[in-house]
């Protein structure tokens, strides 16, 4: 055989093995019979051509393109082999889920119960379903939104403060000197020995502030050995006691107290009283009936009578008045 006819040889044969190692990574089984199906998402990010498609965990096909479907452009077609051997059941849906941390993705398809199948190149519905990974990408995103917007205001703040300094550093300024002058001036005066002095007087006085709060206690020990408080509880019940006595009318000094009668009859004879000290005081002869030069004229001894006429109808007119205020409180 003719050299150039061996290299010609080795060349087809090389050229055949690189078809056949690049149809293999694009997706398709050259060893098994497959049957082509598709879905429709939305969006399929993280996935490309010869994505392994698994079925309950295991490995049974590949994706085999990806393209925007011509008639929709909002929706994105993914063409996908499975072995002729393996029946998806029509009411079987595809997911596309996250396989591992670094974001890559697969295609999974979760068989249904139905009877019957889904024909070679047919259609299998598509779901969208946020596995852990994308939850917590989705969560992440939300943090970062609120850290910018944390950290956003915290600059606001930061430029603010700043402003505020800026515009004020001469008062600041001058504050931090007062500080400093005042600090100077107390080091100076005598307002550290005044206090050095006042705690030494504390602590002479300590002996006697001790004896003080021995005595006390002793004197609150000697109150409770006496039953002080139980003593006190008890005479503030009796004039409790007493009191209400007083209130309902018993004993002399209720009835003093809330009897409107002998009120009234005391009353009486205070003004009984007043009337004749001061018929006694205006004619004391009615009453001292003592003569030294001689007895006393006819007219006076008729005066004598008319006024103490007049005094005893004074002391009935107070009586009937008394006697009509009992029934009038009756």
């Amino acid at each position: 055989m003719r050299r150039e006819t061996k290299v010609g040889i080795y060349a087809v044969v090389i050229i055949g093995a690189a078809c056949l190692m690049i149809e293999y990574l694009t997706g398709k089984d050259l060893l098994h019979r497959t049957s082509e199906y598709y879905s429709y998402y939305e969006d399929v990010t993280g996935l490309r051509p010869s994505t392994p498609v698994l079925i309950k965990g295991v490995k049974l096909g590949q994706v085999k393109k990806i393209t925007i479907d011509a008639d929709d452009p909002s929706k994105v077609c993914v063409v996908y082999t499975i072995p002729s051997s393996y029946k998806i059941p029509d009411n079987s849906v595809t997911r596309i889920f996250s396989n591992g941390l670094l974001g890559g993705k697969s295609l999974s398809i979760d068989l249904g119960d139905s009877k019957n199948y889904v024909e070679e190149d047919g259609e299998i519905l598509s779901c969208v379903q946020l596995d852990i990974i994308d939850k917590m990408n989705k969560e992440f995103d939300s943090v970062k939104e609120r850290i910018d917007v944390l950290l956003e205001n915290t600059n606001r703040t930061v430029k603010m403060v700043n402003t505020v300094m800026e515009e004020n550093s001469e008062t600041i300024k001058a504050f931090i000197s007062n500080i400093g002058a005042l600090s100077k001036k107390l080091n100076n005066s005598s307002i550290v020995a005044d206090v050095e002095h006042l705690s030494q007087s504390l602590r002479r006085s300590s002996d006697h502030i001790e004896g003080i709060v021995e005595n006390a206690e002793e004197f609150s020990a000697r109150l409770k050995a006496a039953n002080f408080a139980e003593n006190l509880t008890r005479s503030l019940e009796n004039l409790k006691s007493i009191l209400n006595k007083i209130e309902c009318g018993d004993g002399n000094l209720g009835k003093l107290l809330n009897d409107d009668e002998l009120y009234a009859r005391l009353t009486a004879a205070s003004d009984n009283l007043s009337l004749l000290l001061s018929d006694v005081k205006e004619n004391p002869r009615r009453y001292i009936n003592v003569s030294v030069f001689g007895g006393r004229t006819k007219l006076e001894r008729a005066n004598d009578k008319e006024q103490t006429r007049l005094f005893h109808k004074q002391i009935r007119q107070n009586r009937r008045e008394e006697r009509r205020m009992n029934v009038s409180n009756k």
